[in-house]
């Protein structure tokens, strides 16, 4: 089984660096401004996990860096709780021919979609919790992820290795919180 690049070969690409130290805007997203928004697991090196939960995302942050620099990681996953974020990227406009039906009167119509500037292996996933590639696998109850939460049912049990999250209950990509 393949697995998900590690964090500190992720933080090695500078697209994807400077995703991940830009502070999401708490007040465009009032849910990432009570409570505990933030969780960070850490991997060890004897593939036990362990996490916290933080207020504030450089809180978080601070806490990814001490244990990616501690040397004791294996991997890391900075996750948001509350909110799903798009992979890094950039808005680029685009045409498009529309006829009207009724009178089939032709216009043009600028647009605009999200573009991915970071670019990770087609077997990985983007997870818009974790804000990165992963894989997701049926997961036993034992997963560090899963031991507070009761598997409630068995449809669609592909989760993301790190968080938990249910692979069904994620949004596209598309209508995921951007980072500008």
């Amino acid at each position: 089984m393949a697995t998900p690049p590690p964090i500190g070969e992720l933080l090695d690409d500078p697209v994807y660096r400077a995703y991940v130290t830009r502070i999401p805007d708490a007040s465009a997203n009032l849910s990432l401004a009570v409570g505990e928004p933030w969780q960070v697991w850490v991997r060890k090196a004897d593939d036990r996990w362990m996490t916290g939960k933080f207020a504030t995302y450089p809180g978080a942050w601070n806490t990814l860096v001490r244990a990616h620099r501690s040397g004791k990681a294996t991997d890391i996953a900075l996750v948001s709780r509350r909110v799903f974020f798009a992979p890094p990227g950039t808005w680029e406009e685009y045409k498009v021919k529309v006829v009207n039906p009724r009178t089939k009167e032709k216009r043009i119509e600028i647009r605009e979609r999200w573009v991915n500037t970071f670019g990770w292996d087609p077997f990985f996933e983007w997870c818009g919790r974790c804000r990165r590639p992963t894989v997701f696998r049926n997961l036993h109850w034992t997963h560090h992820a899963l031991r507070q939460q009761p598997c409630l049912t068995d449809d669609e049990p592909y989760r993301c290795v790190f968080c938990g999250i249910r692979r069904a209950a994620q949004p596209d990509i598309d209508v995921m919180t951007r980072i500008e």
